[in-house]
């Protein structure tokens, strides 16, 4: 396995010991209590479900939606084992609006109860997200400088990023009627560390026609919680007022530093024994930032000569590598506050259509939604399949930020109280070119990626399954 994937791949997994993500099959797989994070009216068989921390669900996503891992990296003409960089590859590949997005999410505990017909449950999750919408033109004037654009004006529409560190503790609860599940979860929020950034509308830069200066066009606000003026991560130490600052991951376990809630709402219809209609929209919430705040307000108007770069060095000067980005922030006006915030989440939402061929084959399709500076739907069909009461398997086609090769499994397993899972997007084309190359990650796994999604743990599941004495589809044998 060549060195460049084993550190790719090293970073990648090691997200999931750190701490979300769209989870499109996951969704279909009822009887795990996770599916009740995307769906809070999913009812599962079991009695009783438990949770153990870490143990029972990590979780991660990575997306790109302008160009794959291997338009960037480019092999070595004589080896494989050298790479490098190819950003005007990737650049060619990019769309008018692009769209990243890495996150990871771990389980710190949950416990589930059935009671008749309601379900109760109790759960706490520490979730790591980071979004970035950029533009083409932004890179095309990174990649190809701005020679070739004197006298016009670049727009940055839909430019931005957010990043985000919280936990969440969450109370559960559904309801069973003939025909009907409608389920919610409550959840109070614990934010830990917050940056965004925000350029405002019609954001951008013109370009003069002598000396290439250029003249910023709109006002941009970058704000910040538990990070450093310099936007690294706040350690403890004290200020000179003598107040001590902590690291922000101790906030984890202070629960009255930015403070949030959310909810989450699930309906599911179920008019006869083959048909079943649900919708959810989850992270309908928010956080206040309010510990460690650093906010930047960069006024528009201003106009930005440049610097230069290396003639400090060429001519032998002495000159502090901070210059330049001294300078770059000298050139502009902006003023820095300390007033706490408060940030929106990113609402999801799912609606699906199921039908049962027999009460152990569900074919079913989805519509997913989410809205980041612009709309991002996906579309999914799923076949799922119970083995009697031990082992599941669910399959989905999904279509997703332009990829149409997207294909994922979910495997579920039942052994004593262990109940064993293990589900994702994108990752059976991944485990079929890895076993091609003798069950390696080489390039051929991950080069064709644009988006990959996993999720896998284990569950303690009690009770048995008391059916009634006139049974109901899902009970017939």
């Amino acid at each position: 396995m060549k060195k460049s994937f084993k550190i790719f791949f090293g970073v990648l997994m090691g997200s999931f010991a750190v701490y979300g993500q769209n989870d499109l099959t996951l969704y279909n797989m009822e009887n795990l209590f996770q599916s009740t994070y995307v769906n809070p009216s999913s009812i599962s068989v079991h009695t009783v479900s438990v949770g153990l921390p870490i143990i029972s669900s990590v979780g991660m996503q990575l997306t790109n939606t302008g160009f794959r891992y291997g338009d960037l990296i480019q092999r070595g003409t004589y080896s494989n084992d050298t790479v490098r960089g190819n950003i005007g590859n990737a650049y060619r590949k990019l769309d008018v609006q692009n769209y990243f997005y890495a996150g990871s999410e771990v389980d710190l505990f949950h416990v589930r109860v059935k009671v008749r017909k309601m379900h109760f449950s109790l759960f706490s999750q520490v979730k790591m997200k980071f979004r970035y919408s950029y533009p083409k033109n932004l890179m095309d004037l990174i990649v190809n400088g701005n020679g070739d654009k004197i006298g016009q004006d670049i727009n940055f529409k839909n430019f931005g990023a957010d990043f985000d560190v919280y936990r969440n503790i969450g109370f559960g609860i559904a309801k069973e009627w003939k025909h009907w599940v409608l389920g919610s979860n409550i959840k109070y929020i614990n934010g830990i560390v917050n940056f965004n950034l925000d350029p405002g509308k019609n954001s951008g830069v013109e370009f003069e026609d002598k000396y290439f200066a250029f003249h910023s066009l709109s006002d941009m606000n970058l704000r910040s919680s538990g990070l450093r003026e310099d936007m690294t991560p706040v350690d403890n130490y004290e200020k000179s007022n003598g107040k001590t600052v902590k690291n922000p991951a101790d906030n984890i376990w202070d629960l009255s530093k930015n403070p949030g809630a959310a909810i989450d709402l699930g309906a599911t219809y179920k008019p006869n024994d083959k048909w079943h209609y649900s919708l959810s929209v989850i992270n309908m919430g928010f956080i206040n930032w309010k510990s460690d705040i650093v906010n930047r307000k960069i006024t528009g108007g201003q106009d930005f000569r440049g610097f230069d770069a290396f003639g400090y060095y060429v001519r032998g000067q002495n000159k502090a590598d901070s210059s330049n980005v001294n300078e770059f922030k000298e050139s502009f006006k902006y003023t820095t506050t300390n007033e706490s915030y408060r940030r929106w989440m990113i609402p999801q939402a799912y609606l699906t259509v199921k039908y049962n061929i027999t009460f152990k084959t569900h074919l079913g399709i989805m519509a997913y939604f989410e809205y980041y500076k612009k709309l991002r739907p996906a579309f999914t069909f799923s076949a799922y399949h119970k083995f009697g009461r031990v082992f599941n398997v669910v399959g989905t086609y999904n279509i997703q930020y332009g990829v149409y090769d997207n294909i994922g499994l979910g495997l579920m397993a039942k052994v004593g109280p262990c109940q064993l899972y293990v589900a994702g997007d994108n990752i059976v084309g991944p485990l079929v070119r890895s076993a091609l190359d003798g069950f390696e990650i080489t390039h051929n796994t991950v080069d064709p990626l644009k988006t990959f999604n996993l999720r896998a743990g284990m569950n303690l599941v009690f009770g048995k399954i008391h059916t009634p004495s006139k049974q109901t589809f899902e009970y017939k044998k």
